[in-house]
């Protein structure tokens, strides 16, 4: 059911506070400007949006209402009125008074196309931030929080009978308002990275002709900004509220969805199958789920694979409870998301269609190396092989035991752990002349059957039967890869029967094969050997596991990028309940690493 994981295959949860780190990190890389200098109409037609300190279109827009420069104009019209009107008028004052009129009125004239302007604001950005929205996964608070600015708006001076510009300075302020989560198709060129960044994507294969790379990012065209959040908002009313609403409305609209800088991560859908990736995300949505244990908000990429239509309930992409919650280190700085994998879907691609086959063909080729004479075949058997070597054959195969957490005195702590059974399951047949009393043939055989496994119960050669075991751990790193232990026991023959079964009862009339005394004869010597000898081989080199490729698990890393940070490492691997279930994940604890700046 994977209820768990919202009905999806896989889960990325990284918490908000990365998230929001992500637009620290943006700042710092002048991605997103700290400093803004807006000016804006009602109708938010006519901008001009400044980065820089000095705002010096603003410093225009307020000498457009200078009421000095106004009086310096009228006082020297009725200068040169005066001077005109007298008999005998200097016309060298008058030259100087119209220069001087002609200059302001000039001066004027620029600044009075500032006057299409309605309201500006100088301020410094302290941060952003988002939350979640209860019982609403499709949208986030966004909270602009301003360490200090001015607001400024066209007044009227009833004293004066003149406009003006009324400026109101504040500190500390923040605004919040409710924003969907967009997403746009980019091309790999345009995605807010370095250029190392960039070359290190193609290096990787993460190419525009290979991938779809879809940008999330804060849908600001279809926000009602002008809406503020009054419990996370502060300090707007002494910045007046309704300008402010104005400003903030019109200064986010006017980011277009190209440009829009306030980016959550990019999904990477590959447009073609890559041979190189196991859970190769097919299709990708989002969710939001709330957390009451600090840190533990989750902002969701929900991943389908094999193109796995997504699920049609209306509770697709809910979870129960964040996935971070249960993080084995609750250090926020330590891990800030959880990879998730539904544990039927982990069994089934990574232990069953790609660690199972690879650890028997390892074994395939390990007893072809060790047993003389014998034919080796996996009949089309991705479990185990058939060994065929004169009257004995025997089959050979791996049984999947259990997967389980690896236990917290284990050096090996914050992993999980794969069991298989080496299970052997065989015969020898023998066929002997049927001689009278030992010395006349009579033209005949009997057969003898001598059944042999793991299971087998009568000592050959003082051992019983007994299963052999291989234990696979995974484990995060130190450098924060996935890193493949494993752990080898060697299985051991008994018989299944306590002494050899013959074919008839007229066989066993013939009671001449007393001198039976080792069943399996020589050859059973010899399996018996070549397994010893096999297992020492495998504890000394490993490389009975040295074709299982494991790569194509941690190169999911590249599949959600963040701005702001290099790709994740792996911090501990682990079950989502233990209980091994339609609803139980396996979880990989996970921190992005930041830039350096």
């Amino acid at each position: 059911m994977k209820k768990n994981l919202g009905l999806f295959d896989m889960a990325l949860a990284l918490s908000l506070d990365k998230i929001n780190s992500q637009f620290e990190q943006l700042m710092m890389f002048n991605v997103i400007p700290t400093h803004w200098c807006f000016l804006t109409d009602k109708e938010g037609k006519q901008i001009i949006n400044e980065t820089d300190a000095f705002g010096t279109n603003i410093k225009l827009w307020k000498s457009a209402f200078d009421l000095e420069t106004a009086a310096k104009i009228q006082q020297l019209k009725t200068d040169i009125k005066l001077e005109k009107a007298k008999e005998r008028p200097d016309k060298d004052k008058m030259n100087k008074l119209r220069d001087k009129l002609e200059d302001l009125e000039e001066v004027m004239e620029k600044r009075a196309d500032y006057k299409i302007y309605d309201c500006a604001m100088e301020a410094k950005v302290k941060s952003f931030e988002v939350d979640i929205v209860n019982n609403d996964s499709t949208r986030l608070f966004f909270i602009v929080n301003l360490e200090m600015g001015t607001l400024y708006s066209r007044g009227y001076d009833e004293k004066l009978k003149a406009e003006t510009i009324v400026e109101k300075d504040f500190k500390q302020m923040s605004y919040a308002f409710k924003v969907a989560i967009g997403n746009r198709v980019v091309k790999a060129k345009e995605m807010a990275m370095s250029i190392e960044d960039r070359q290190l994507l193609v290096k990787e294969g993460i190419t525009d002709d290979v991938f779809t790379i879809e940008a999330l990012f804060m849908d600001f065209q279809n926000a009602n900004i002008s809406d503020f959040d009054e419990q996370r908002s502060n300090e707007i009313n002494k910045g007046g509220s309704a300008w402010l609403q104005l400003i903030m409305n019109n200064y986010f609209k006017s980011l277009k969805t190209e440009e829009n800088p306030y980016i959550l991560g990019y999904k990477l859908i590959p447009k073609r199958v890559l041979t190189d990736s196991l859970f190769k995300p097919t299709g990708i949505t989002y969710s939001t789920t709330n957390s009451s244990i600090g840190g533990c908000k989750s902002f969701n990429f929900m991943m389908q694979i094999d193109n796995h239509a997504f699920p049609a309930e209306l509770t697709r992409g809910s979870l129960p409870k964040s996935l971070i919650e249960n993080r084995a280190d609750a250090s926020r700085e330590t891990v800030n998301g959880v990879f998730a994998i539904d544990y039927k879907t982990f069994v089934k691609k990574y232990v069953e269609d790609n660690l199972w086959p690879a650890m028997v063909a390892n074994f395939k080729s390990n007893l072809s190396r060790n047993l003389e004479g014998y034919h080796i075949n996996d009949w089309g058997n991705r479990r185990g092989v058939k060994c065929v070597g004169g009257d004995t054959w025997f089959d050979f195969r791996l049984d999947l035991s259990s997967i389980q957490q690896v236990s917290a005195q284990q050096q090996e702590a914050r992993g999980l752990e794969i069991n298989f059974d080496v299970v052997i399951e065989g015969n020898k047949h023998v066929e002997k002349e049927n001689k009278l009393i030992g010395l006349i043939n009579l033209g005949t055989t009997i057969g003898v059957d001598m059944p042999f496994s793991t299971s087998g119960a009568y000592a050959i050669e003082g051992k019983v039967g007994k299963k052999g075991k291989v234990s696979l751990i995974l484990t995060a790193s130190a450098d924060g890869k996935i890193d493949l232990k494993s752990k080898y026991e060697a299985p051991q023959i008994g018989a299944d029967v306590e002494k050899p079964q013959y074919k008839d009862g007229w066989d066993k009339a013939f009671d001449i094969f007393l001198d039976f005394f080792n069943p399996l004869g020589v050859l059973g010597a010899v399996i018996i050997a070549a397994l010893r000898e096999g297992s020492l081989k495998i504890k000394l080199s490993n490389t009975i596991f040295s074709n299982i490729d494991i790569s194509n698990l941690s190169t999911f890393n590249s599949r959600i990028v963040l701005p702001g940070s290099n790709t994740f490492t792996y911090k501990t691997i682990r079950l989502l309940t233990g209980k091994k279930d339609e609803d139980d994940a396996v979880l990989f604890d996970i921190a992005y690493t930041p830039k350096a700046q």
